[in-house]
């Protein structure tokens, strides 16, 4: 086997060869650990080879646009630092509501989180944004979770995860929310397993964890969604972190269901975005690959559970991954906000997809780059936490046409 030093920001470490032990660097945290090789053992699994149909040409990546100057007459007075979200009246509109279209959006600092995080798990329930999990600095994956209250604007601990969980598939319906597969740390700090069969629904009510039935092979860095009662996995990685464009069905009404075959992903990628709008699943950008070797993609699937088949519809104007819990829907798009667009290189770009018109928009960027955070749209503002091992949070008013 051949030595060779392996950096990864993800885990924000380095890894060295030294003398048939590691030497193992944590980030800035300016942690030293040496251990010894152990040999390790599986059992074989047969490789997924994946031939995607050809994609047609994809015009060039489009730009965003700057952010405008604060003080603009158009721009909302600057919210302070810390303070709760303004709400308005009313509940926020369901996705799909119409609503005022917008290109700009102004951005304001909000209370940071205690810890800093990234590939944090997204929980939505009444005005508060949901972390499960996450990287937490030189502690690796954790079981904390936690929520930002966009009313009061507090950050509140709730039960802890079961597991030490990332890159888990997250689906939500009604007061319950559900996380599939993912990376499970299962030593001190990085120490972790790149994939788990385990399905996790957690209650914002009862504030509990149940455990259901588990899929049929490991996997991590998919997505999750459900429609019509059924929990849907796509796309992610084996435990090997080959590239899968599998498609597994849960049918959550049947308590002695077992995972099924669907159509499968037109093609395989980790690490993408993911929403259902208008009864359909919409799978977006992501890479294939990971760490040195990833590869962003610009493609954008959509499944549609009445006729089981994906299609493709407009690209994103520039590949963008690490972003999964930083996609959702607001009124009649879908956002992306942030994420990485090559190996350790973090973006601002924030982009809306109309799929009335099958059209991208670049909306005003991020305050600074950040990949793998979490957002969401309350009131018809959006809230934009953590991610890059930061702790910082901003709130986004988008600046409305005069007149509108």
């Amino acid at each position: 086997m051949r030595s060779r030093t392996v950096r990864n920001q993800e885990r924000g470490c380095i890894v060295e060869p030294l003398e048939g032990r590691v030497l193992y660097h944590a980030g800035h945290e300016g942690l030293h650990i040496v251990g010894t090789l152990v040999p390790w053992t599986h059992a074989p699994i047969a490789p997924i080879v994946i031939v995607p149909p050809a994609l047609p040409s994809l015009p060039p990546p489009v730009s965003p646009p700057a952010a405008p100057p604060v003080g603009s007459p158009a721009v909302p007075p600057p919210i302070a630092p810390n303070q709760p979200v303004p709400q308005e009246p009313g509940p926020t509109e369901p996705p799909g509501a119409a609503q005022p279209q917008f290109s700009t959006i102004q951005w304001a600092d909000l209370r940071p989180s205690a810890t800093p995080l990234a590939e944090s798990l997204r929980g939505i329930y009444g005005n508060r944004l949901y972390l499960f999990g996450g990287f937490s600095g030189s502690a690796g994956p954790v079981v904390n979770a936690q929520y930002f209250d966009a009313a009061s604007g507090a950050w509140t601990n709730i039960r802890s995860l079961p597991e030490r969980i990332t890159h888990a598939g997250v689906a939500q319906t009604g007061s319950d929310v559900y996380f599939v597969g993912g990376y499970v740390g299962n030593g001190p700090g990085y120490q972790q397993a790149f994939g788990s069969s385990h399905v996790w629904k957690y209650n914002f009510e009862s504030d509990n964890y149940d455990r259901l039935t588990d899929l049929p092979r490991k996997y991590a860095g998919g997505g999750a969604e459900i429609i019509d009662g059924k929990l849907h996995y796509f796309g992610g990685y084996t435990q090997q972190r080959q590239d899968t464009n599998v498609h597994l069905v849960l049918d959550l009404n049947d308590p002695s269901a077992r995972w099924q075959e669907a159509a499968t992903m037109l093609t395989a990628r980790n690490h993408m975005g993911h929403v259902v709008y208008g009864g359909r699943i919409f799978s977006i950008a992501g890479q294939t690959g990971t760490d040195e070797g990833l590869v962003t993609r610009r493609d954008v699937e959509v499944f549609d559970p009445a006729t089981n088949t994906w299609s493709y519809v407009s690209p994103i104007p520039r590949g963008v991954s690490h972003i999964s819990s930083a996609t959702f829907v607001m009124g009649d798009r879908i956002i992306v906000a942030g994420g990485e667009s090559a190996h350790n290189v973090q973006v601002r770009e924030v982009w809306a997809y109309t799929p009335a018109t099958d059209r991208w928009e670049a909306l005003t960027p991020l305050p600074a780059p950040r990949f793998s955070g979490v957002a969401a749209a309350f009131a018809g503002k959006i809230v934009f936490a953590t991610g890059g091992s930061a702790t910082s949070n901003w709130l986004g008013t988008p600046v409305l046409a005069t007149g509108v």
